[in-house]
């Protein structure tokens, strides 16, 4: 893997670290009851819930998954600032109470804003969006959670 493959920018600093540790929470998590099944001892609803998470975050976390997801996000840009443009920002600020008249350099200070995140993101992904979504809770997690209770049920004998 490159260098700072987890890293991502936030408030203009590049973020090494959050990524790294949440992974290595959900590793020693992983690790511990891989060695607890391995023991042949069942595990909890919870336990099942937290493998399957480690299984998850294992297929999520590789550079193959990385490289879809940002062709994927990319692909996904265009149609999100179709949907997010000058218009969705002015009900947007109206919804935050800025009337018209003085909102006027609310709006147009971030209507520059909008268009230069637009430019930027329909040129390249932002990186925030694969970090973010390693950790972030998945279905798949759900899925995961009924094949570990049906396998564990099976090595019981149930």
């Amino acid at each position: 893997m490159g260098m700072n493959f987890y890293a991502f920018t936030q408030n203009n600093r590049t973020d090494t670290g959050s990524v790294e540790a949440a992974l290595a929470e959900i590793d020693r998590i992983g690790a511990r009851l891989m060695h607890k099944l391995e023991k042949g001892r069942s595990l909890t609803e919870k336990e099942r819930f937290k493998l399957s998470e480690f299984i998850s975050v294992m297929w999520r976390r590789t550079a193959q998954h990385k490289s879809e997801a940002e062709r994927r996000a990319a692909q996904m840009m265009p149609d999100f600032f179709k949907q997010h443009d000058e218009g969705w920002l002015a009900k947007e600020l109206a919804k935050r109470g800025v009337s018209p008249g003085d909102g006027e350099v609310a709006y147009e200070k971030q209507n520059v804003q909008l268009a230069n995140v637009r430019a930027q993101y329909l040129n390249r992904v932002p990186d925030f969006l694969f970090p973010r979504n390693i950790v972030r809770p998945s279905m798949f997690e759900q899925t995961t959670v009924g094949v570990l209770c049906s396998y564990q049920m099976r090595q019981l004998g149930r």
